[in-house]
C-alpha cells in the first residue's frame, strides 16, 4: 500500500518494519509502529504543512517510479539464469 499511494502522489506516513523501509526509501515519514504520539504529531505536520505534504508527494512520486514490472521481471530472470544451469545454456532467451 505506501508503494500505491505514493505512485498516486499522496503523501506518506510509513512503518519501520517489515519491507516497508526498504520499499519506501527516505521518501516517506517513518515511525515505529508503537509511537501512537508520533503517528499523531506526524499527520498533523503533514494536513498543516503545504511545503512538507509537497516534498512528500514529490519524493515519494519518484522512488515509486523506480519499481515497475518490467524491472521486477528482469530482476528475477537474472536471478533464475544464475542459478540454474539450464537457462545458462540458452534453453530460455532473453530479449
Amino acid at each position: 500500500p505506501p508503494l500505491e499511494a505514493m505512485r498516486c502522489r499522496c503523501p506518506v506516513i510509513a512503518t519501520t518494519t517489515g519491507a516497508v523501509p526498504e520499499v519506501c526509501g527516505a521518501a516517506t515519514l517513518a515511525l515505529s509502529p508503537y509511537d501512537e504520539a508520533g503517528w499523531t504529531r506526524e499527520m498533523g505536520n503533514v494536513a498543516s504543512s503545504q511545503t512538507l505534504c509537497q516534498n512528500l508527494r514529490d519524493a515519494g512520486s519518484e522512488r515509486a517510479l523506480s519499481f515497475t514490472w518490467d524491472k521486477a521481471a528482469r530482476q528475477l530472470l537474472d536471478l533464475l539464469i544464475l542459478h540454474d544451469s539450464s537457462l545458462k545454456n540458452g534453453n530460455l532467451r532473453r530479449n
